[in-house]
């Protein structure tokens, strides 16, 4: 019963798309892949001592800020930092190029792969959707970024969740893109 629950929140609210055929996603997995099963994708966090709830959305805003320092310093370890120990994934769509990285290891390489290409993220704005989501972390989206790539800015949007302390703090799962082409968001 819990993996039907949680299998129609993914659905209700994009996080799953039906239209693909399923696969267990891999580290070097694209944006097109997803989990039969949502249980195997997300784990939910069994006690506050794992993740600490956000209190405000000045503090989520305050979390995102951080991310976006950690990723203009090309740090791995900043960047590795600000992604939850429960990180799902980061994905980046732009100009219908779909990229994905799961897991906290994989997405803080990529991420600093990103930043070695050139990438600089300046931080827009975000709604705050809820404090204390179904998992316990806080859903946010849209969330805007200027992305700076080669001398050109791109304006990309998207949603995520995170954690603001404990053992899991930072950020759970984003999905960013310029809606352009297909992919997630």
């Amino acid at each position: 019963m819990r993996s039907l629950v949680v299998a129609c929140l993914l659905v209700a609210t994009g996080c799953l798309n039906v239209g693909k055929a399923h696969t267990l996603p891999s580290p070097s997995a694209t944006a097109d892949t997803w989990a039969a099963d949502p249980e195997q994708i997300f784990h939910v966090p069994i006690s506050t001592a794992e993740a600490v709830h956000c209190a405000s959305a000045s503090q989520v805003e305050e979390v995102l800020r951080q991310f976006t320092t950690a990723f203009n310093s090309g740090s791995g370890d900043a960047i590795e930092r600000m992604l939850s120990s429960e990180l799902w994934a980061v994905s980046l769509n732009v100009a219908g190029k779909a990229e994905a990285a799961y897991g906290r290891g994989d997405a803080a390489r990529y991420l600093v792969d990103r930043y070695d290409s050139g990438d600089r993220l300046r931080f827009v704005g975000v709604k705050v959707n809820d404090l204390v989501g179904w998992d316990g972390a806080a859903q946010f989206g849209p969330i805007d970024f200027t992305l700076a790539r080669a001398g050109s800015p791109i304006d990309i949007s998207g949603k995520g969740a995170l954690y603001c302390g404990g053992a899991a703090s930072g950020i759970k799962v984003l999905g960013l893109g310029d809606g352009k082409g297909s992919g997630t968001q």
